[in-house]
């Protein structure tokens, strides 16, 4: 139900609604008053439920908002934000190394196709697949301001502070391919250091 709340509001609005509609329906029908006032409860949580949804945030929805921040972080070549997100010192030199070659003039998040959150891991842990537009030039190269599509993948992991599920979710490793087809020689491949986290 969190879940639906937070993240399908307009469902949970609707239901809402009907419940208060038939409410009403039965009030004018038999005028009893005690259906009228769970029809106005009704009515009262609706701007509720609405409310919650903007305030309660996912797991899904957290992720979601990274991928985002990091997109415009990248977006204004700002390295030390876009690396922030990084769980590992050595993942954030391997990116840093790689955003540095490049000077970027738009990043875009083109699909998120999918977001996975993984059952059962503890710490929790999720995967997620997405399509990036960015305008880029190499920084020292003859590649100057061209548009590139590619596929990202990135695992995260949720780290923090402890078992009361406050923590935020940091990007464990990522790789890179073109949007079809198999690895080329921009791509990178998985480091397989997240083992440890």
């Amino acid at each position: 139900m969190y879940q639906t709340l937070a993240e399908r509001p307009l469902m949970t609005m609707a239901m809402l609604g009907i419940i208060v509609a038939a409410c009403v329906a039965a009030w004018l029908k038999t005028g009893r008053r005690d259906v009228l006032i769970a029809a106005i409860i009704g009515a009262c949580l609706i701007p509720a439920a609405g409310y919650l949804a903007d305030v309660l945030v996912t797991d899904r929805e957290r992720i979601e908002q990274i991928v985002y921040e990091v997109a415009e972080a990248v977006e204004n070549n700002d390295v030390d934000t876009a690396v922030s997100y990084l769980r590992s010192e050595s993942l954030r030199r391997r990116a840093a190394d790689e955003l540095s070659r490049y000077r970027f003039s738009m990043a875009r998040v083109n699909q998120l196709r999918r977001v996975d959150l993984i059952k059962n891991s503890f710490p929790p842990e999720a995967e997620v697949e997405l399509s990036v537009k960015v305008d880029v030039s190499e920084r020292s190269g003859a590649l100057q301001n061209v548009r590139v599509v590619r596929r990202l993948v990135l695992k995260f992991v949720k780290v923090g502070d402890g078992d009361d599920g406050n923590g935020d979710w940091k990007v464990i490793d990522y790789a890179h391919f073109p949007i079809t087809g198999g690895a080329d020689s921009y791509s990178t491949q998985f480091s397989g250091a997240n083992a440890g986290y």
